[in-house]
């Protein structure tokens, strides 16, 4: 078919365009070897290496953590996001410490020094800092076309990020200085506050002790008290058992006693009969005289009745007057011991104020301590360490002129491939006018085609 591509025609387009396609992959890498050897300056690059040691971080002191709400610090955020903040020494990572490479104010004093004819925009681009994989190291290139003025550019760039890195660091300490240094005179005032409060309060009277003593002689008060009560209930019950024993004995007794007797019997009666005569006695004898006596074990039994009936009711009267007392003195104890406990929890809370302000003091006055000395060491000496000084490269690193040859041998090769077939296709193609009537024509064809193929089916 005509649309389809002819292999034997597209080799033999590129045999005929041989000498053209070589021709032009020749001047293609004759010019970049023109430019790569004579007219690109070489470029050298200067390596040097920073070894960090990130410090580790002290968590705060755990009795400062998870204070109760109202408590320091008032503006509501932890104790323990503060002093992480006030860290000895401040978080940094290995990333941050390789964007601050590139700082505007390091690369503006790098210029100074050398008195560079650049920009720092100019100077930046010239700096690359990397950290490598699974490292502790950042990697610092610096390239020029002069190596030595490279090299002096690295060393410089480090010397002067080192002490970028101790300004910054020392501002920091500054701030942290300061502000521990005021907040140990707001606590020490909180607890001068907090100390006139307690020592106020231990002074009102009926105090903490005062009433502890008390709620002891109250509770050894009512033990003595159900002590008793235990005592008279078994009193009591023995009491009883001898009144009912005792009223038995009682019953068990008549009260009076009935008597007989004769005149003759009786001596006054005897007496009386005398002095009436003797008829009279005659006549008398025969007289009998009934009696009645109170029977002495009778009034016997019944003063022991009394005697025992009195001290029941005593012992009870004993046991209502204890029950009152009882009574009364439990909710003279509950009172009491509600007081108490309302007073121990006020001085409680007062002593935890002066506790909490002086491990608060103590706290930030070894935190001052920490900055202090962090504020006179240089952190980047101790952070940061110079693993490898800058010297001046021997060989460029650009351009790279094989690489750049053979590149343009290969683009040369793929524009003489692509001349030579923009030429046989420029040739073999008629002009626009007669394209178009050709089409045409091969249009009517194919139609025709089409339609007798049709009519014969």
């Amino acid at each position: 078919m005509e649309d389809e591509i002819d292999l034997r025609h597209l080799i033999e387009v590129l045999w005929q365009g041989k000498w053209l396609i070589a021709a032009i992959t020749a001047v293609a890498m004759l010019v970049s070897g023109v430019v790569s050897f004579f007219v690109l300056a070489p470029t050298y690059e200067a390596t040097t290496t920073l070894l960090v040691n990130l410090p580790s971080r002290s968590a705060p002191p755990t009795f400062l953590v998870n204070l109760p709400p109202g408590e320091w610090p008032p503006s509501g955020q932890g104790v323990q996001s503060v002093l992480e903040r006030l860290a000895p020494y401040p978080e940094m990572t290995l990333e941050t410490f390789r964007q601050q490479v590139t700082n505007s104010a390091v690369l503006a004093r790098v210029i100074d020094d050398l008195k560079l004819n650049m920009t720092k925009a100019d100077l930046a681009g010239k700096i690359k800092a990397t950290v490598p994989k699974d490292t502790n190291l950042i990697q610092i290139a610096v390239r020029d076309t002069d190596p030595e003025r490279a090299a002096r550019i690295a060393n410089t760039l480090v010397q002067r990020y080192l002490e970028h890195v101790n300004v910054l660091t020392r501002g920091r300490f500054e701030r942290s200085t300061e502000f521990i240094r005021d907040q140990i005179e707001a606590e020490q005032q909180n607890l001068q506050q907090a100390l006139d409060r307690l020592k106020a309060f231990l002074q009102q009277p009926r105090g903490v002790d005062e009433l502890s003593k008390e709620v002891e002689a109250k509770v050894d008060l009512l033990a003595r008290y159900k002590a008793r009560q235990t005592d008279l209930a078994v009193g009591i019950r023995a009491a009883a058992a001898e009144v009912d024993q005792a009223r038995a004995q009682v019953a068990a007794l008549v009260p009076k006693l009935t008597t007989t007797r004769r005149i003759v019997d009786d001596p006054y009666l005897q007496q009386l009969a005398a002095e009436l005569g003797r008829t009279d006695i005659a006549r008398l004898s025969g007289l009998k005289l009934d009696s009645e006596e109170i029977n002495p074990a009778w009034v016997e039994a019944a003063k022991v009745l009394s005697a025992k009936e009195v001290a029941l009711a005593q012992l009870r009267a004993e046991q209502a007057a204890l029950q009152e007392a009882i009574a009364r003195t439990e909710k003279e104890l509950e009172t009491l011991r509600a007081e108490l406990a309302e007073k121990q929890t006020a001085q409680e809370q007062l002593q935890t104020q002066v506790d909490i302000s002086k491990q608060a003091i103590k706290a930030f006055t070894q935190k001052y301590q920490e900055s202090r000395i962090s504020e006179a060491a240089r952190i980047a000496e101790t952070t940061l360490t110079v693993a490898g000084e800058a010297i001046p490269p021997r060989r460029p690193v650009a351009p790279r002129k094989a690489l750049n040859v053979a590149l343009a041998g290969v683009l040369g090769a793929m524009a003489g491939v692509f001349t030579v077939f923009f030429l046989d296709f420029w040739r073999s193609t008629p002009p626009a006018a007669t394209a178009g009537a050709a089409g045409v024509a091969a249009a009517r064809g194919a139609g025709a085609r089409t339609a007798s193929e049709l009519h014969s089916d």
